[in-house]
């Protein structure tokens, strides 16, 4: 009679298979998990623009008017008339009301409490002991900033006089049509669009008897509040990015930079954050540098995701597309082959285009 022995353990070949088969699923399980990580992602900063366009809603509701995208002027004796963004008007509807408490409406956004900013400084570090706005301003909102964004928390630090420094966001408010959207974008004759005045929100700028501080509301929005682009994605400012290709600013470099990048606006309380589609073709860098984004940003990248420089259209990390805000609240996700037209016919809020329903 033939003894039986038992097994107590695998052989090699069945090792073998077993951990195979674990890389397998390991291998179909990654995509899936990126996928849902990035969907949540989105719905995030779709969530984050859904309540800053209800905190202009809000806005208007309590004074009558909506904010003004920005403010230009520094007009002593005259309330809240300092340099700044739309920021500083929305972020108390956004339960940040005790961080705007802080904050000094009639000083520009950059200086320390006794008015003073530096003027001078090293690229990449940050000057210390901060006080007043040039403090405040300093803080990372993660209500003003996309989670799909590389790198999250970036300072904006234009190096003149004065310094500007900041923490930055991921979304502006769109200004209308700039006066080289057209030839930006290729558009002429019968293409081309009207270029208005302004665009859903004015600006407010001059002092005194010269002051214009026209007072924009919803009615205004004549196309229609729900055809009409309130607040969108422009993430990664000041670093530049080109495609899906990282310039980065001097602020936010982690070593030695020759690389003249600077996506002008990128602070959330600069007057600079906001601006009018295809309105600048200007990257900040001379044409004499010898750098990748030195002279004119290139109108093959006027689309969605094309550039994130300042004057150009929407730009975000998102898979195929980005999210935007409309003056009704809505918020809706614009695909990379939205084309500049449609995208400056929602731009304006009054300029009478049809805009297609696909």
């Amino acid at each position: 009679m033939l003894s039986r022995t038992s097994r107590t353990a695998f052989t090699l070949i069945e090792l073998l298979v077993v951990i195979a088969i674990i890389a397998i699923l390991i291998g179909l399980l990654l995509p899936a998990v990126q996928k849902v990580r990035e969907a949540a992602a989105r719905i995030k900063c779709a969530n984050n623009l859904k309540q800053l366009a209800l905190a202009f809603h809000n806005y208007e509701s309590g004074r009558g008017y909506l904010p003004p995208l920005k403010r230009t002027s520094n007009c002593a004796g005259e309330a809240e008339m300092a340099q700044r963004s739309w920021a500083a008007d929305v972020l108390p509807y956004v339960e940040q009301g005790n961080l705007i408490a802080g904050y000094n409406l009639n000083q520009d956004w950059w200086v320390n409490a006794d008015g003073t900013a530096p003027t001078t400084g090293t690229p990449g570090s940050l000057d210390a002991n901060p006080t007043g706005n040039r403090a405040l301003v300093r803080n990372h909102l993660r209500i003003l900033q996309c989670p799909s964004t590389p790198v999250t928390d970036r300072f904006q630090d234009k190096i003149a006089n004065p310094r500007k420094t900041g923490s930055c966001t991921d979304y502006f408010v769109v200004g209308g049509l700039g006066v080289n959207f057209n030839t930006n974008a290729g558009l002429s004759g019968a293409n081309a669009l009207t270029v208005p005045a302004d665009g859903m929100i004015s600006a407010w700028f001059g002092c005194g008897t010269a002051a214009v501080r026209p007072r924009s509301t919803l009615i205004n929005a004549t196309d229609g509040t729900s055809n009409t682009l309130l607040l969108a994605e422009c993430a990664g400012r000041e670093d530049v990015w080109r495609d899906k290709t990282r310039y980065p600013a001097d602020a936010n470099d982690t070593g030695s930079n020759p690389i003249c990048a600077r996506a002008r606006g990128g602070a959330w309380a600069t007057n600079d954050n906001p601006y009018a589609f295809g309105e600048s073709r200007n990257s900040g860098c001379s044409a004499a540098n010898a750098s990748p984004t030195s002279g004119a940003i290139p109108t093959s990248l006027m689309k969605v995701n094309g550039s994130n420089e300042w004057g150009w259209l929407v730009y975000a990390f998102h898979s195929s597309g980005a999210n935007v805000a409309f003056a009704d609240g809505s918020i809706r996700f614009i695909s990379e082959g939205t084309p500049p037209q449609i995208l400056g016919m929602m731009a304006s809020r009054s300029g009478g285009e049809v805009i297609p329903s696909n």
